[in-house]
């Protein structure tokens, strides 16, 4: 398929970008953008209304910083940069649970 790892390593670069740039920042400014508005709306925080609001917030700065882990490893693959070795992903699980593998089929 590819004839040198630059080619592959270019490929998989280019994926990743797209990727980064068409789901993965779209969604992460509409989870900011609802769950602000959410906050509003249910005036959450307010006394008498509980803790829920603080774990989710603190699950959705864990989803940001996720997020900005993702991101630096894309632009460290973009500038070839990857520490990673070819065993890497070989020592991934092999199989993405059926949910997922059916759709993306």
């Amino acid at each position: 398929m590819y004839t040198t790892a630059a080619e592959a390593a270019e490929h998989f670069s280019n994926m990743e970008r797209r990727l980064l740039r068409s789901a993965m920042n779209p969604a992460m400014a509409l989870a900011f953008i609802t769950g602000i508005l959410l906050i509003i709306a249910t005036k959450a925080g307010a006394p008498g209304t509980g803790y829920w609001i603080h774990a989710k917030l603190l699950l959705i700065l864990l989803l940001g910083a996720a997020h900005g882990v993702m991101s630096a490893s894309r632009k460290r693959l973009e500038r070839g940069e990857n520490e990673k070795s070819e065993g890497f992903s070989a020592s991934s699980p092999k199989r993405l649970p059926s949910l997922w593998s059916s759709s993306c089929s």
